[in-house]
């Protein structure tokens, strides 16, 4: 993550076109093996990407920060 604005619920994630990110994409926010939340990509540029914070995603007294880690959400079935 490299920027949060928690006034308007989003973030900047470090990830855009380049890497296969496309809008509607969930993400999970991790930080360390910790999860802090999720957020779903509604804006791609080539290497960032503007992502909406999912509401009651988060973890209780946790919020996002800038240096959080972000992975896809696998879906198996």
């Amino acid at each position: 993550i490299l920027a949060v604005n928690q006034h308007w619920n989003f973030v900047v994630p470090n990830i855009g076109d380049r890497n296969g990110i496309l809008s509607n994409t969930e993400l999970i926010v991790k930080r360390g093996t910790a999860r802090i939340g999720r957020v779903r990509i509604t804006s791609v540029e080539p290497s960032t990407s503007i992502a909406d914070i999912i509401p009651g995603s988060m973890v209780r007294g946790l919020s996002i920060q800038p240096g959080d880690d972000v992975i896809y959400q696998v879906e198996t079935n």
